[in-house]
């Protein structure tokens, strides 16, 4: 990528992927609570927490939250760059050329953090080694994480690699 723009660093990303979480597991506690009031659970409190009506509970929290962080990702990745924890930190994810994302390449982005979670985060962590701050997702979507309203002047040797 041939920009003066500086790279979203680790430290940076991951305090926004924590910004991300919090909405996310705060909508989805909302939904886990909601299910569970509409359920039919008896007159007691003690039937409530059936061993039969658990696991259902579980299944579908678990679902909608694979599809609402498909959705989450997907969407504000597509539409701005930005998920709200990447606009509050000051960060914007953009195409190796500077475009913004295609709903195509945010889904294979959101694809990617399967495998970047899969090696034990390895493909996190690779961002604090790699020269333009990419983890695996990155590379496989072809995409690059810059800091907004910060600019470094490209200097002579440097527009001469």
């Amino acid at each position: 990528m041939e920009s003066n723009y500086l790279y979203g660093g680790f430290f940076q990303r991951t305090a926004a992927m924590l910004i991300d979480a919090a909405i996310l597991m705060f909508f989805y506690l909302v939904l886990l609570i909601i299910a569970w009031a509409q359920g039919d659970w008896g007159s007691s409190l003690s039937s409530c927490w059936r061993w039969q009506s658990l696991p259902s509970i579980f299944i579908l929290y678990f679902l909608a939250a694979g599809l609402g962080n498909m959705l989450y990702f997907t969407y504000f990745h597509a539409v701005t760059g930005q998920t709200i924890g990447k606009r509050l930190m000051g960060l914007k994810v953009v195409t190796l050329y500077n475009e913004e994302l295609s709903w195509c390449r945010s889904f294979f982005r959101w694809c990617g953090y399967f495998i970047s979670k899969w090696f034990f985060f390895l493909g996190f962590f690779w961002v604090a080694i790699s020269s333009q701050k990419r983890g695996w997702h990155d590379y496989i979507a072809g995409t690059v994480v810059i800091r907004l309203g910060v600019t470094e002047p490209l200097t002579k040797n440097a527009s001469n690699n």
